[in-house]
């Protein structure tokens, strides 16, 4: 675990070096930022959610394809 004392000007936060390192995020890396049990949660989001998107199901993403299977599941399934 890793403890830092910040000041901040306009609302702003470096985060240091050494975590930025190890949780993988540089200059332009998006995060989501929420707030737990009062605590303020930074979580990086991925460069390339498609490569994520992989992973999940298991085989290349195709917007085309993809996007008309979605379509038309939520058309199917519309009004349930």
């Amino acid at each position: 675990m890793f403890y830092y004392s910040a000041c901040w000007k306009k609302y702003t936060i470096t985060i240091p070096k050494e975590i930025r390192e190890k949780i993988g995020i540089k200059e332009g890396s998006k995060l989501v930022l929420f707030l737990l049990n009062g605590k303020i949660i930074l979580e990086p989001l991925p460069d390339d959610p498609y490569s994520i998107l992989d992973k999940i199901i298991k085989e290349p993403y195709k917007e085309e394809i993809d996007e008309k299977k979605a379509e038309e599941m939520l058309l199917k399934n519309a009004c349930r």
